[in-house]
């Protein structure tokens, strides 16, 4: 007997990436930074939980919006554009509100810290995707 492959709008038999993990590493990286700050200086730990913030919260959202489900290729690429444009814009806003907020809020530990998460998260993520399975 001959079995008939699944219907493309079933998607793909790949199970989903875990890219939650990149999330809940970067913020387990990024509290006991913030936490022995606060014990220096409060308005630098400020600066660094709100960067760190700006910079794991729409990545997250991205990794949520772009892999939440299945489906053809065209959806797929559509979820992937739309889910980018969506999270650079999610970080400008969280830039914007941070300043607009906070007028006396630090710059220079501000960015380093979104920059880092940043980069936390594209390491992270290489390392999700080359894992043997």
């Amino acid at each position: 007997m001959i079995s008939m492959p699944p219907a493309p709008e079933a998607g793909a038999p790949i199970p989903r990436p875990p890219f939650h993990q990149v999330a809940c590493v970067q913020l387990i990286v990024l509290m006991p930074v913030v936490i022995g700050l606060a014990l220096q200086d409060v308005g630098l730990a400020i600066a660094v939980v709100l960067g760190g913030l700006t910079g794991v919260l729409p990545q997250a959202w991205f990794a949520w919006y772009a892999f939440r489900g299945k489906g053809r290729q065209g959806r797929v690429t559509e979820r992937l554009i739309q889910g980018e444009a969506t999270k650079i814009g999610l970080a400008a806003l969280m830039c914007a509100a941070a300043f607009r907020c906070i007028p006396e809020l630090q710059a220079v530990p501000f960015f380093v810290a979104l920059i880092t998460m940043m980069a936390l998260g594209w390491w992270i993520t290489a390392r999700v995707l080359t894992a043997k399975v």
